[in-house]
């Protein structure tokens, strides 16, 4: 529930799901992950940043916790560190799912070209979220403005049409 909240803008109507989540299991990192993004996507940065903390005391060898850090970092303006956080991560090793959400921290912390760079390989890897890359996610709204943009979009288009066809047929 919280999950689809997010591609409909209204994460806040997914929070206590994901709350009740980690309440039920507190030591699952990718709950830990989703209520921190959570956190992040309706702007409490503070509580995102606590998210963050658990995970790299609890799960410091995960990509995510390394995402959620930068992330945070970026939202408060500290984008060297965050910068710094991201270029820990291996990203040859991770899906799209993965890559979409590094790219979001790039475009947070201004590396824009990272940040599209990454937007196309999680394309290119299978995480094709049109709405979500165009319109919906907030993340992106730096990399919207940026050249190639027009060009990413069009490729998830692309494969969101191609996932339809192979789908009808």
């Amino acid at each position: 529930m919280a999950r689809a909240a997010w591609w409909l803008t209204r994460a806040i109507d997914g929070l206590a799901y994901i709350e009740n989540v980690v309440r039920l299991a507190p030591e699952g990192p990718l709950f830990r992950w989703a209520l921190g993004y959570t956190y992040a996507l309706v702007g409490r940065v503070d509580d995102a940043a606590k998210q963050a903390e658990w995970l790299a005391e609890n799960a410091v060898q995960l990509p995510y916790t390394a995402q959620l850090r930068a992330l945070v970092a970026a939202l408060q303006g500290r984008n060297t560190d965050a910068l710094a956080l991201l270029a820990t991560v291996n990203i040859a090793t991770l899906d799209g799912h993965h890559t979409f959400h590094l790219s979001e921290s790039y475009a947070m912390a201004g590396d824009i070209e990272r940040a599209m760079a990454l937007a196309f390989r999680a394309v290119e890897l299978g995480f094709y979220p049109y709405t979500g890359i165009t319109r919906l996610c907030p993340f992106y709204a730096p990399l919207r403005e940026a050249a190639g943009f027009d060009l990413l979009a069009a490729k998830a288009a692309e494969r969101v049409a191609q996932f339809d066809a192979a789908f009808a047929s």
